[in-house]
């Protein structure tokens, strides 16, 4: 039977174009949705014997809505570095990554991956009185992109595996007696 692909195993990562010899690409965390939409452009041409269409490539853009979150002083709020990159016009890069498609290869968990470049042409912040606060990307891509498989760093996987919290011993901390946390 055929296995429904879930919203939540599609997760993006970003970086700067420029930095790419200088960090990994992060993670937002609470991403709530993601949408990629790509358009052909067709002309159509009446003749004698019937329509000809021909088809060239049209647009692609992204759409990226997380919730907004506070970290501790010694993180940078992803959010708020994508944010500076909007207003700096800095062109970024996007991986989407499907999570349920992690496979072994040569020793390493490898994943589908669409990798795209572009820059952030909006952005918004919704800050209801009686709601969470969140905020939607949107990204001009150039090109079409490419389809590829890729490796996550330890700090990635972390990423996507962290719980909102994490676990602390029934014993007071700093006794050494922090105990291995499983996830239920």
């Amino acid at each position: 039977m055929a296995e429904l692909i879930q919203g939540k195993d599609f997760i993006a990562f970003f970086r700067r174009v420029k930095d790419q010899k200088k960090q990994d690409a992060g993670k937002v965390r609470f991403q709530t949705e993601l949408t990629l939409n790509a358009e052909k452009e067709v002309e159509t041409t009446k003749t004698k014997d019937g329509v000809v269409n021909s088809v060239s490539d049209g647009e692609t853009s992204g759409e990226f809505t997380s919730l907004a979150y506070r970290e501790d002083k010694d993180t940078v709020n992803m959010w708020k570095e994508m944010r500076t990159w909007f207003r700096n016009t800095d062109k970024i890069e996007v991986w989407i990554v499907d999570l349920a498609s992690k496979f072994e290869e040569g020793g390493k968990e490898k994943y589908d991956v669409e990798y795209y470049q572009g820059f952030f042409k909006n952005f918004e912040i919704s800050a209801p009185a009686d709601d969470k606060v969140e905020l939607t990307y949107e990204m001009a891509i150039d090109g079409n992109g490419v389809i590829s498989t890729d490796t996550l760093t330890e700090t990635q996987k972390s990423a996507i595996n962290k719980a909102q919290y994490e676990y602390h011993t029934l014993a007071k901390e700093g006794e050494g007696t922090r105990s291995e946390e499983r996830r239920v």
